[in-house]
């Protein structure tokens, strides 16, 4: 097995002390362009609400005229993105700010907020026989055109055909070196230099912008800018003499058929994970303790088939079986390198059992004489990890009796769904789907290896996601960040652009969308603990047709209380027994992974709910309860409304 990643660690993690000592210029705040649709109420209201809560300068803001008309709406052509978004874009950046200067000398990050378009068409029709993705893909997202904005300009419209002006062979972006930022593996050293230092030190090298999009619409942008903020505030492991109600998980979704680079990154992430000396996740208490590591190998999707639906899977042959464990079959090759010790795939302390190897082929259907009785199974032999040896691929047993070389151990994660600690997820799902099997913790991070991987971005943020990946059209596989990377920038003390860009090698000009807060860095700063409740707003009721819309928000006048996230519960009835309740999760069909509309679960810093089924005029008593992560709780006293 190759040493190399655990002596990429020692290096990285042995700089971590510089990480602290960098000067910070300029502020993240004053670092991020917020672009919104002036013509669009919520975009609008996005960008304020985010300029509010990072305290990002007025000046910073830039609202675009983007309204079309109902028969145009979706795909945008080049030449209403070159002449309504790239051009004023590129003016503001070279308009002077407050201090005299260019904002361009300060502006590191782009973020557009909902009501801005997410697709265009860059290039002509391919022609018959092409073979270049490059040229055959049409369809690139306005965000991977905003990144390299001087160079963009600079290359121009071509009148004639309304496309990106010439580059290296044809419209601009049809050369895959046009779609290579320099940032692709930069950002794993705590000792590195941020990107908005980088483009101001690099002579050029670095004249471009990170670019990020901000939720679906107003309610998804607030949730994924508050759980940020909240996990920068809070999110992390207890030290051992502490308590928590959460205990975040990483996820890792392995499929071995497709996308060999990317489950080679997945195999690559695990080290880390699982706290081999060296890895930002091995020493010390609080936040760098060993994650939990949550893993699928099997081909089914997670949550698919019936009853309660696939549970995540590890397996792995025997090769030898001793008094104090067995030895694991030494693993092949996952894509570009070698693939980490099988070991790791099973969690310290888990359960396992010894079962027979799947056949390759089914066997044939025999007709048993009516009078027989099939044989009861007898149950497969189980014993607890103990512990492991990555050097020689051995798993250290409470016991190995019936355990046999040629057979499998075999690990089934034994939580139920919904998976209600997921921080970060990597892996592969079907095409185009989104399984709904797990809550989200606030400001939780998730990519998902899929051509059609915005599906699943779109379903994450809906389920209240911090920050995922989606793409226009087919990305290759080397246009998805790569996880492994991603997960490395974010435990150095990286912010998320930084992770998602650093880990994507076709990064610009191409078809990726990047959501979420740009400068969030959960793990830069040292996390606080959450011990104080939730503040809670006025509730305010609207009268509907046969009931009421309810809202509500949480504020406050402290970090502590600004930064809170909470789930809700409004209890409600015609006494103050109340007798009806919007519950804090709602999951029904719980054997269905799918996603299933009624469901509402997620934190957030804003309640809204639609009572129906209520007399007009009448009087109703309520309390409404917020309960944030760390279990703190909130509740209003007893009071009437009247639809």
């Amino acid at each position: 097995m190759s040493r190399t990643p655990y002596i990429v660690c020692v290096v990285l993690w042995a700089a971590a002390s510089a990480l602290a000592q960098q000067a910070e210029a300029p502020p993240p705040s004053q670092s991020v362009l917020v672009v919104f649709a002036s013509d669009d109420t919520g975009s609008a209201a996005a960008a304020k609400y985010y300029a509010a809560r990072r305290q990002v300068p007025a000046e910073n803001l830039l609202g675009l005229a983007l309204a079309r008309p109902k028969g145009r709406r979706g795909r945008w052509a080049y030449r209403e993105f070159f002449e309504k978004i790239l051009t004023p874009v590129s003016k503001k950046l070279a308009s002077k700010g407050a201090d005299g200067k260019p904002l361009a000398d300060r502006i590191g990050y782009i973020l557009l907020c909902p009501g801005t378009p997410v697709t265009m068409v860059t290039h002509p029709a391919p022609a018959k026989g092409e073979k270049s993705w490059a040229r055959k893909t049409r369809n690139r997202s306005v965000d991977g055109y905003l990144i390299s904005v001087t160079a963009n300009v600079r290359a121009g419209l071509d009148e004639d055909t309304g496309l990106p002006g010439p580059g290296r062979d044809g419209p601009i972006g049809a050369h895959f070196a046009e779609t290579v930022l320099p940032v692709f593996r930069v950002f794993r050293s705590p000792a590195g230099r941020r990107f908005r230092q980088m483009r101001q030190h690099a002579s050029g090298r670095y004249d471009f912008y990170l670019v990020t999009r901000l939720g679906l619409d107003l309610a998804s942008a607030r949730d994924m800018l508050d759980g940020a903020l909240y996990a920068e505030r809070h999110l992390r492991l207890p030290a051992p003499e502490e308590t928590t109600p959460f205990r975040p998980e990483i996820w890792l979704d392995m499929k071995y058929h497709f996308a060999s680079d990317h489950v080679a990154a997945m195999s690559r992430a695990m080290p880390l994970v699982q706290g081999v000396p060296g890895s930002p996740f091995s020493a010390g208490k609080g936040l760098w303790q060993v994650w939990p590591l949550v893993i699928d190998t099997a081909p089914a999707e997670i949550g698919s088939g019936k009853a309660a639906g696939h549970k995540p899977t590890v397996s792995a042959p025997i090769a030898a079986v001793d008094a104090a464990g067995v030895t694991l079959k030494a693993p092949g090759r996952a894509g570009r390198g070698k693939d980490v010790s099988s070991v790791l795939y099973f969690p310290p302390g888990c359960e396992v059992v010894c079962v027979p190897p799947k056949p390759k082929r089914p066997p044939k259907p025999t007709t048993a004489p009516a009078e027989s009785k099939p044989a009861s199974a007898a149950a497969p032999p189980r014993a607890r990890v103990v512990g492991t040896d990555v050097a020689k691929h051995r798993l250290l047993l409470s016991s190995t009796r019936g355990f046999k070389p040629g057979q499998v151990v075999r690990y089934v994660w034994p939580g139920t769904f919904p998976g209600r600690n997921c921080f970060f997820f990597y892996g592969f799902y079907g095409l185009g789907q989104f399984e709904d099997v797990r809550q989200f913790l606030p400001g939780a991070i998730g990519v998902h290896v899929d051509s059609s991987c915005m599906a699943w971005a779109r379903g994450a943020i809906r389920r209240g996601i911090g920050a995922t990946f989606g793409v226009t059209t087919e990305p290759l596989s080397a246009g998805i960040p790569y996880g492994q990377l991603m997960l490395q920038a974010l435990a150095t003390g990286h912010d998320w652009a930084e992770a998602a860009y650093g880990a994507t090698r076709l990064g610009q000009r191409w078809t990726g969308v990047v959501f979420g807060d740009p400068v969030y860095a959960p793990f830069r700063s040292k996390q606080r603990p959450d011990t104080t409740p939730p503040v809670i707003g006025p509730v305010t009721f609207k009268p509907t047709r046969g009931g009421a819309a309810v809202s509500a928000a949480l504020s406050g006048q402290t970090a502590d209380e600004l930064a809170d996230v909470a789930l809700f519960r409004l209890e409600y009835g015609p006494t103050k027994a109340y007798g009806q309740a919007v519950e804090f999760f709602d999951w029904p069909e719980p054997q269905k992974g799918r996603n299933v509309k009624g469901r509402r679960f997620g934190y957030s810093r804003h309640f809204q709910a639609t009572l129906k089924g209520l007399k007009k005029g009448a009087a109703y008593h309520y309390r409404l309860t917020a309960r944030d992560p760390a279990g703190n709780e909130t509740r209003t006293q007893d009071a009437t409304f009247r639809p």
